[in-house]
């Protein structure tokens, strides 16, 4: 069922910005070198360095989804697939910078008409987020007194607002959880948390606030949360309006997986073009059967997963277009298969560092970094396949409530 809201008399945002697409294609593609050659240097720094930082400026990646009404570039889901894509060839960690800032800068578009003047007043936020777990709210006149700690803060050093989740604390002490607050970076501190095996590039450090006070309006309570959809609310009109906000995450971040695994086969075909199989007669590897017939199956598991996917932005965009909120059961379709997706794109990563070797693991190899970025991302919660397949199975079978809250899928 469509849900009909009022819509401006002049609406910026009737279609999608994808005429954009390929110009941000080519250039990207023309600074995936220098991209590339950074990425060393901002896993060790544990954020993109400040050269990839302009890159992305200039080229204005903040704004790929979120809507033309603030001036954002208004562009599909099916666009940042392929742009967090490109990107996720040289860097993934990079990648999952832009797509995370853009994701949670999007979700700012979705809230009150009061919150989405204050975070656009001065352009595209950088918008840094965690929920688990939620700091507390405490009500006080005029708004709240938060504090709390949030890791996995993914992008914190480029962020500009924090979009943080919160359990309101009520007088007898019980807790209200669901609800998220806006916090400026200036309420707001990073601790240096996040050393991990991969994806360090991201700086998902925890985000920490400290008495810090929240006017009530930029609060997004619980019963009226981000996919509530107010009739009287003035900012909107938009197709990204009407995006599930779990489905348009996990959709646009698996466009960096695929990039980073296709790099992965470059790299293994010119490897085995001129690297023998040693102690066996194959010089080149790549005269070997067994070579060729791995590296084709590797191939066409990437390629299935993209098309997987790629469907899941297609139904996105599509419905977006119509005005049209995906139905759970779509959802839940959607997570089964980019479950299937996922399992793809790990057998394929694993099989290829299998084929290229011992050397494949040595630091100053960028298989080894690609591998490393999609094993941890991989283990990210949006992207495990068991729950994806437990989802599809209960909403087949009509069992309700499902693992999963509905917003949250």
């Amino acid at each position: 069922m469509v849900t009909t809201l009022k819509r401006p008399a002049a609406d910026p945002d009737l279609g999608f910005g994808d005429d954009q697409l390929p110009e941000v294609l080519r250039c990207l593609r023309e600074a995936a070198p220098l991209i590339r050659e950074q990425a060393p240097l901002g896993e060790q720094d544990r954020t993109p360095t400040e050269k990839v930082i302009a890159i992305f400026d200039e080229l204005r990646l903040w704004g790929i989804m979120i809507p033309r009404r603030w001036g954002g570039r208004g562009m599909s889901t099916t666009a940042m697939f392929e742009i967090t894509r490109e990107i996720g060839r040289a860097d993934m960690s990079a990648a999952w910078v832009v797509q995370i800032l853009n994701g949670t800068g999007w979700v700012a578009s979705l809230t009150s008409d009061e919150i989405q003047e204050e975070v656009f007043a001065a352009g595209i936020p950088r918008v840094s987020s965690g929920a688990t777990p939620p700091g507390v709210a405490v009500p006080v006149d005029g708004g709240y007194i938060v504090n709390g700690a949030w890791p996995y803060s993914s992008g914190s050093r480029q962020a500009t607002w924090g979009q943080y989740g919160v359990a309101i604390r009520s007088e007898d002490g019980t807790l209200q959880h669901g609800n998220f607050v806006y916090l400026r970076r200036s309420d707001f501190e990073i601790e240096n948390t996040w050393y991990t095996a991969g994806l360090q590039g991201t700086g998902s450090d925890t985000a920490v606030a400290k008495d810090a006070f929240v006017p009530k309006h930029r609060l997004v309570p619980v019963e009226k949360s981000f996919e509530s959809r107010d009739p009287d609310r003035r900012h909107f009109g938009a197709p990204s309006d009407y995006w599930p906000v779990a489905t348009l995450i996990r959709s646009t971040s698996a466009g960096m997986f695929v990039g980073a695994a296709e790099a992965m086969l470059e790299m293994l075909k010119a490897q085995v073009a001129v690297k023998p199989v040693v102690t066996t007669i194959h010089s080149p590897a790549s005269s070997s059967q067994v070579i060729q017939l791995e590296i084709g199956a590797a191939a066409a598991k990437i390629s299935a997963a993209r098309q997987t996917l790629l469907g899941a932005t297609a139904l996105l965009d599509a419905a977006a277009l119509e005005r049209r909120v995906p139905s759970l059961d779509e959802r839940a379709r959607l997570k089964g298969e980019h479950a299937v997706a996922f399992e793809l794109i790990s057998a394929a990563v694993e099989k290829m560092m299998h084929l290229a070797g011992s050397s494949a693991f040595m630091t100053k190899n960028d298989l080894q970094r690609f591998w490393r970025d999609i094993g941890v991302g991989t283990r990210h919660i949006a992207f495990l396949p068991h729950l994806g397949y437990e989802v599809y199975g209960r909403s087949l079978l009509g069992i309700v409530p499902n693992i999963i809250p509905p917003g949250v899928y």
